[in-house]
């Protein structure tokens, strides 16, 4: 453990400590309304309850590079505000101690050590756990590392989002100090309020765009539900554009690729979507999104068309991956100011082999980085989660009401196929009696009692008619299974169907004084034959009823697909042009 030293150097700017300046503290925090002013404060704040030189924001990136994001320093030193800091200068193994520690102070960077005795715990033999405690001894490259910085103590404390270290407040002084009880409780208390506060305030800074977002979100997902697809989001008004910034995004749905705005072509998408398919079915149930800023140093062949995209987003709105949601943002060319080259790994000989020193130097030194873009945003990422919790939600509601749908539908086959049995049954019955009747006056006729040629043609009409009703009744029990039957196909004259219309319709043809006139001789077609003739009956029976001239006349006719239709402006044609042509009115309809 590091042995203490009395206070030396402590900076005037050290105000009192009382629960009132507490409580003031808290409530300046919470005032201000962006990540940078609240940072800022945040600094003010600590350096005023510490008096220490300096005190930093230091935030950490995606790949754990950190920057020093808002200060407040003694008026003559530099500023290190913006400068960056690579990976390394703070370990893996030191960032996981500062997500169980609250707080950890360096009276002395320079003072001796004092040795734990035993260094073994006596009842298990195991080395003494020193994870949780705040004195513990720091590394010989921290040490050498504040001493390259010319700082002789320090006091560090984490931020803390979620549970993940988003950042630290790095305190440094030039010369030893101790840090009263009093000190590093209110410095632990405040760093504790900024961490609770830190999703408030971003979620204030971006409130705005946050709600822009999900509007454009729920109407996305409103279009879905009432047109059916996913594939409506890629159409203009609203679009995926319009919620998360980016320059494209692309949906797969129903096995193709649907893009909007500036997005990788086709094949790429294709390579590119199996990709990101097995990196999340490696993680959908822990971390259901994937998202980088620098594409091309994750998938190589993304190096193609970094200028494109560098930037992705994607969220699956499947448990299987299928389907997936992009973003796409496009490279943007930084220059990043390191304090210090973060290239430069010193390596010396020490008594356990060679170890990794400390850099010397934290001279400004600019880098110019391609193949990356604007880095995807805590509160985008929740809007892209949200938008999967409600596609999926939807695709659930979906498969709910389709399996609803079906219980219905099944149920009204079966209610149908009951009717058609009932109505079949029940209507052959006078049926039946109307062909007796009909046969026992042909007998009569027969046995000697004369009838007129007309009377003759009448009966043998109703006989006809009294066949095809049959048949018809047994039709409508088909009908009732439309959709699960299929249509018996066959050849036959086009024109003995359409005699069969006629004679269906004979009674009423004659009683409105109606002309129907074939135009040409109509060619043999395959079909089926029921349904032929009921589409005629009803064409003509269509002619008839909307008709109110004294003689009425219905043109049938074909064109064949070789043949140029002719125009139906002409009222004088004769050519008849489709399927029917019928005259009501001094009026043409096409049927």
């Amino acid at each position: 453990m590091r042995s203490s030293s009395p206070r030396i150097g402590m900076s005037d700017a050290r105000r009192p400590i009382t629960t009132h300046s507490s409580k003031k503290t808290a409530t300046r925090l919470q005032a201000t309304r962006d990540l940078e002013s609240f940072c800022t404060t945040a600094a003010q704040e600590i350096r005023g309850i510490t008096g220490l030189d300096r005190v930093m924001i230091y935030r950490f990136h995606p790949d754990a590079s950190g920057e020093v994001f808002a200060e407040d320093t003694r008026a003559d030193l530099p500023g290190w505000k913006g400068q960056r800091y690579p990976a390394y200068d703070i370990p893996k193994i030191a960032r996981d101690i500062y997500k169980k520690l609250t707080i950890r102070p360096l009276p002395d960077a320079r003072g001796p050590l004092a040795e734990l005795v035993p260094l073994a715990n006596p009842d298990s033999g195991r080395p003494l756990e020193l994870t949780h405690c705040a004195l513990r001894g720091p590394s010989v490259m921290y040490t050498e590392y504040l001493a390259n910085m010319q700082v002789a103590a320090s006091l560090t404390m984490p931020i803390l989002r979620d549970g993940e270290l988003w950042g630290m407040i790095a305190c440094h002084h030039g010369a030893p100090t101790q840090f009263s009880f009093q000190i590093r409780t209110a410095a632990e208390f405040v760093a504790q309020i900024i961490s609770l506060e830190l999703r408030a305030v971003e979620e204030r800074e971006h409130s705005q765009y946050v709600r822009r977002m999900e509007a454009v979100h729920l109407s996305l997902i409103a279009r879905a539900a009432s047109e059916g697809g996913l594939a409506v989001m890629a159409d203009p008004t609203p679009q995926l554009m319009d919620g998360i910034e980016c320059s494209g995004a692309a949906v797969f749905h129903r096995e193709r690729w649907w893009t909007v705005g500036r997005a990788p072509t086709q094949v790429q998408l294709e390579k590119l979507g199996q990709w990101l398919r097995e990196r999340l079915l490696g993680s959908v149930e822990t971390r259901p999104y994937y998202a980088t800023d620098r594409l091309g140093a994750e998938y190589a062949p993304a190096a193609e068309y970094a200028e494109l995209v560098s930037g992705v987003l994607a969220v699956p709105v499947s448990k299987s991956c299928t389907n997936i949601i992009v973003w796409f943002r496009p490279q943007t060319i930084q220059t990043i100011n390191w304090g210090g080259n973060p290239n430069a790994k010193p390596v010396v000989a020490g008594p356990n082999g060679p170890r990794l020193t400390p850099r010397a130097s934290f001279e400004l030194w600019k880098e110019t980085v391609r193949g990356r873009s604007v880095p995807w945003r805590s509160v985008e990422i929740e809007a892209a989660l949200k938008l999967r919790w409600l596609v999926m939600d939807l695709v659930v509601t979906r498969a709910e009401q389709i399996a609803a749908l079906n219980h219905d539908l099944a149920r009204s086959n079966e209610e149908l196929d009951a009717f058609a049995y009932v109505a079949s049954h029940d209507l052959k019955e006078p049926l039946r009696g109307i062909h007796k009747y009909a046969w026992y006056l042909l007998e009569d006729m027969e046995a000697g009692r004369a009838l007129d040629p007309a009377a003759r043609e009448r009966l043998d009409s109703l006989l006809r008619l009294t066949v095809r009703m049959d048949g018809l009744l047994d039709s409508l029990l088909h009908f009732s299974r439309v959709g699960r039957l299929q249509l018996e196909f066959e050849e036959f004259a086009l024109g003995d169907v359409l005699r069969e219309a006629v004679e269906m319709l004979a009674a009423g043809v004659d009683e409105q004084r109606t002309q129907i006139e074939v135009l040409r001789s109509l060619p043999h077609v395959r079909g089926d034959r029921v349904r032929v003739r009921e589409i005629f009956a009803n064409l003509i029976g269509n002619a008839l009823k909307y008709n109110d001239n004294p003689v009425r006349r219905v043109e049938i006719g074909y064109v064949d697909p070789l043949e140029r239709p002719v125009s139906w402006s002409d009222p004088g044609s004769k050519a008849a042009v489709g399927d029917a042509r019928v005259l009501c009115s001094g009026q043409r309809y096409r049927h």
